[in-house]
């Protein structure tokens, strides 16, 4: 099992426009090596609000 930073999440989610297709690109090696990708549960935040994510 692979865990990914969770920038890398962030990037995906929020289409970040610099880290976007580098971020895809890394996830979707891991894929294709057949490997789990996770992320471990995370608070931070996020634009001003207190968000969990995991």
């Amino acid at each position: 099992m692979i865990l990914v930073d969770t920038n890398v999440w962030i990037d995906l989610i929020e289409r970040d426009p610099v880290w976007l297709d580098w971020s895809l690109a890394q996830v979707m090696q891991v894929r294709a090596e057949q490997q789990a990708v996770a992320i471990n549960p995370v608070i931070c935040r996020v634009k001003g609000w207190l968000t969990v994510r995991g």
